[in-house]
Formats: C-alpha cells, structure tokens, sequence
C-alpha cells in the first residue's frame, strides 16, 4: 500500500483549519500519513489578524498523530489556486506519484484516509478512473446492497479529492495549456456529449464555449471545467456511498462558497452544508457498484439536485440557439448577448 500525503493550502481561517486538523488526526491511517499545509500571505490588512491565529494555531498543534506535520510559510501573497499549486510542483510531485488535496473549511470522517488511500491504490492503473471524491451529496443513490463506493461522469467535487500525478498533469495540461474544453466543442455539441451533461454543467458549458462565460474557471483546473472534461474525456470519478467529508465553509468566510441563511434542502444551493450527516464508521471497506443502470441513475438524481440559475438557463438557451444557427462561429455574437444578459442582471438587482 502506498500512503498519499494530504495537501492543504489556507489563510487566515484558524477555527475552520482546527476542526479540519482534529478530524484528520482521529483517522486510524492518519500515522502513516504525511500532511502539508501551505499558508498564503495576507492579500491585505483584514486578513493579517486571522493569519497570525493560523501561524500560532500551527506553530503549537501536536502534529506526532501523523507520519510527519510540515507547514510551509508563503513570503508574499500567491492565491487560494496558486498556493496550493506551487506546493504540488515544489514538494509534492518530486516525492509521491499520488496525493490528497483538502481546502481548509472541511471536516473528514475518521475513515476518510483509509477510504482515500484504498481508492487511489485500487484505480491507480485504470485509465478511465480521473480522481478519487471525497464528497458525496445528500442523496438516495441507486447502489447494489452492500457497495460502499461508485462511479459518475456527472459532476466532480473538489472537497476533498484523491488525485494522481500523471493523471492530475494530464488533465491540468489539457485544460490550461491545450485549451482542451474548447477545442472539442464541435464533437461535444454533434456527438451528443453536451446533451448527456447534467443541467448546471451543461449551462455552464454551452455559456462558456458559445458566449465566452465563465472563461476564468473553465480554463484553470477547477471543478468547474473538471465537470465536462470528465465526459470529453471520457473518465468517470469515484464517490463514496456516504459522504466522507462536510463542507463548513457556506458562512462567507472564503473566496469561492458564499454565506447561507436559510434551508429547504430542496436544491444544491437550498442545503445546510455544515450539518450534512457523514460517515462515521472508523475503517472502510472497498466495494464498488459499477452497474451502467445505477451509473445512468445516479447521474439524473445529479442532475436534478444542482440549482441552475435562471441567468444561466438563459445564456445556455442563447448559446444552443447560436450554435444551432452559426455552429462554433456565433460566439461573437454570443459574447454581446452574454454581456448584455449580465449588465441587465445587474440593473435588475441594484
């Protein structure tokens, strides 16, 4: 068995990255695990208190729980994506082939390590598995009695992910460098990949490649462009039957998740995150439903649970109708609806 180090980049989040230490440290694998935490440099003055209660919370945690407890002290600001990226490159590649990437607002099961480190063993030479998830949402999912794990073109979930290093570079390359999502637009939209996408990634999609949307998070590797890449690409993500990791993050203390009031939990965006129930089973055992019925099942439960925006209905109605029309030659003329659809929002809310 290879142990995967565990990579988390932070700031100035000291009572999230606690809760995210102590749930690590009460995993049974966690002694063989080697964890890194890169801190970023305060961007400005509002985040220099928080930061100095990061450094002191780090500079006194019993870190003896793990195989080893490195901190790595950032001398200017780099950003959340980029923090965490140099650590990779410098310090993590060079030594593992593989490896475990936490943002600092999450809490994990105490299996979570075990889960991570079977997954990543067990699909290590399976090319048509990317990544190993692990979040799961709070559905009923279609499983064979007894499967602990599944797989999804779906949608990928970047809240705590198991990730390998040729396959990270891979995808990381053909999203950022060969502009991948985009250069295969054409064969997405006739070969009827875009149509198998689930709602929100398909509205993303179609507004990205027709009106020049969302071009900051579909050409960097986020989730985001992940999403689509995954059937593009045809490769599938693991996900565990019970979630293995809560998202505390939706109380408007980070970049990407913004602050919550109110819950229905009808929606993707209508849900209390921070209370979402976990596995709480102290080891993990292996067993995956790969039945293409529950695969296809499990994709419209996604599907029908992500909240789509009527902003971003609209522009995927547009961009489809462009496409319709003009093929892949409309995006000019996409691009003026998009910001016109966008300033109009803004009139509308203000």
């Amino acid at each position: 068995m290879i142990y995967a180090p565990i990579i988390i980049p932070t700031l100035n989040r000291d009572e999230h990255l606690k809760r995210l230490l102590d749930s690590l440290a009460l995993n049974g694998w966690a002694i063989y695990t080697d964890v890194y935490i890169a801190v970023d440099y305060p961007p400005s003055d509002k985040y220099v208190e928080g930061y100095h209660r990061v450094c002191d919370l780090l500079d006194h945690f019993d870190g003896s729980t793990f195989n080893s407890f490195n901190v790595v002290k950032r001398d200017f600001n780099l950003g959340v994506g980029l923090n965490g990226h140099e650590l990779i490159e410098a310090l993590i590649k060079p030594r593992y082939d593989r490896w475990i990437y936490s943002e600092d607002d999450l809490e994990f099961s105490p299996n979570f390590i075990e889960y991570m480190d079977k997954c990543l063993d067990r699909f290590a030479d399976d090319d048509g598995v990317y990544s190993v998830c692990g979040y799961s949402y709070p559905l009923n999912w279609n499983l064979s009695e007894g499967s602990t794990v599944f797989m999804t073109q779906a949608t990928y979930s970047a809240w705590g992910t198991g990730q390998w290093r040729d396959k990270h570079q891979e995808g990381r390359d053909a999203i950022v460098h060969q502009h991948y999502l985009f250069s295969n637009a054409d064969r997405a939209f006739k070969s009827g990949i875009v149509d198998a996408m689930i709602p929100g990634r398909k509205s993303e999609y179609v507004s990205y490649v027709m009106l020049g949307a969302c071009e900051r998070k579909m050409e960097t590797a986020t989730d985001m462009a992940f999403g689509p890449y995954l059937l593009l690409s045809d490769k599938k993500v693991i996900v565990p039957a019970v979630s293995k990791v809560r998202n505390l993050g939706f109380d408007g203390s980070g970049v990407n998740c913004s602050s919550i009031d109110s819950f229905t939990g009808k929606h993707s965006l209508d849900y209390d995150y921070s209370s979402q129930p976990i596995d709480q089973s102290a080891t993990f055992e292996l067993s995956i439903d790969e039945s293409p019925d529950h695969i296809a099942a499990n994709h419209r439960l996604i599907g029908n649970y992500l909240y789509v925006s009527p902003r971003l209905q609209l522009s995927e109605f547009i961009g489809l109708l462009l496409y319709k029309v003009f093929g892949l030659k409309g995006r000019s003329l996409g691009r003026f609806f998009y910001l016109n659809i966008r300033n109009i929002y803004k009139k509308i809310k203000h």
